[in-house]
């Protein structure tokens, strides 16, 4: 595996870890869709909630 997806990759792991519900969701579709695509479908999901919450700290800043 690439370095800088090392980073990607233990995030990953570490969002299965935190609840039963993450992991059952997240092992599903690495399941049916391999590693690699769940990966990216996490790393859009992570961009998209911090794009989110940087819109929402300049919301509350206003």
């Amino acid at each position: 595996m690439k370095k800088n997806h090392n980073g990607l990759l233990e995030s990953f792991i570490e969002t299965i870890e935190s609840s039963k519900f993450k992991r059952e969701l997240w092992l599903k579709r690495v399941g049916q869709f391999g590693l690699d695509q769940a990966l990216g479908e996490y790393d859009r999901l992570m961009q998209i909630n911090s794009y989110r919450g940087s819109n929402d700290q300049q919301i509350r800043n206003q």
